[in-house]
């Protein structure tokens, strides 16, 4: 009687584990990225790995989302795409429309091959401002809204704040969303007192976690990236050590979170034009993965979202179809 009991027992648990196992099985990374290609007029370019470490170009010049925002002659451009999905079960993405502006870019999809039309919001609108630079975001699970946060050198009392002798001085300001339709006036989120760029949010155990850039120039040049925490989405972030754990020119992180529980933050080494990484269980302590890491030619800021083998396999035959097309146009 007991082994029956123990029998049914187990069963009963491996049954409960299938979900996650085929969860498992059959999910994939997907990396959203642009390229400085054509004056970064070439849209959105996706790569897909098994492990969160090999990343293989899917197209692999496939742009499945061009920028229409401006004119030919100095805009179309998309930089820093980065996608999350929402509560409504839509891929929402959010980019960098130019060097200089008020306004983001934004498009929404089922799945990421036909795009809803594009929106330009004038996040920092009621400011003198000078950029709106690499916008990313988060869903507020409180307060049931998303948080899309950018950097941006404002104007204060008819003066441009920028360091000693340079054009920026940045801080990561913020707006709210329930639709991507309207949106609260932008307000400032995280200020460490210096200059900062790039900033990403991710959840763990219920703490929101931001990787950002110390963009400092002056007095001497850091361009490294730090951890601040909070316990809301909306802050206080507050930093988790004054230390950086990744130095030495290094911009655009990106969190994979991989199946066991770990993280690996992809950081673009532009001085090196090669791709970086970081791996870590709390953010707190890290190792170099560096020579584990395979990341398309060219590959530029973006995001990394975990998907279905399905979605990917849409994809692959979608750019499979559009190749085709393209190879019997030349014909």
């Amino acid at each position: 009687m007991k082994r029956y009991c123990l029998c049914i027992t187990l069963i009963l648990f491996l049954g409960s584990m299938l979900p996650l196992i085929a969860h498992n099985h059959d999910s994939r990374y997907l990396f959203a990225y642009f390229t400085d290609k054509n004056n970064n007029r070439n849209g959105l370019h996706l790569a897909w790995s098994e492990d969160g470490y090999k990343w293989n170009a899917i197209g692999p010049e496939h742009s499945f989302l061009t920028c229409d925002y401006g004119s030919w002659s100095t805009e179309k451009k998309m930089r820093d795409p980065f996608i999350m999905k929402g509560v409504d079960g839509l891929w929402h993405c959010v980019w960098t429309l130019n060097w200089e502006g008020d306004a983001i870019g934004y498009a929404s999809s089922k799945d990421l091959i036909h795009w809803s039309r594009q929106s330009y919001p004038r996040v920092m609108n009621g400011y003198e401002v000078r950029n709106c630079w690499a916008p990313e975001m988060t869903y507020d699970d409180e307060e049931q809204q998303y948080v899309i946060f950018w950097a941006s050198t404002i104007k204060e009392n008819g003066n441009w704040k920028t360091e000693p002798g340079q054009k920026y001085d940045h801080r990561i300001y913020y707006t709210t969303t329930k639709d991507f339709k309207s949106f609260t006036p932008a307000r400032l989120l995280f200020d460490p007192g210096y200059n900062v760029i790039d900033a990403t949010v991710c959840k763990k155990e219920g703490k929101y976690i931001m990787i950002y850039k110390d963009e400092r120039i002056y007095p001497t040049a850091r361009k490294e990236l730090h951890v601040a925490i909070a316990d809301h989405a909306e802050g206080p972030y507050i930093l988790a050590d004054d230390k950086p754990f990744a130095s030495d020119w290094v911009e655009g992180p990106a969190v994979c979170p991989l199946r066991n529980g770990n993280y690996v933050v992809y950081m673009d080494a532009y001085t090196r034009h090669r791709y970086e990484a970081r791996q870590t269980a709390d953010f707190i302590h890290w190792n170099d993965v560096t020579d584990r890491i395979s990341v398309p030619q060219g590959a530029k800021h973006g995001s990394i979202i975990m998907v279905d083998k399905t979605l990917v396999d849409s994809l692959l035959l979608e750019t499979d179809r559009a190749a085709k097309k393209q190879k019997q146009a030349e014909e």
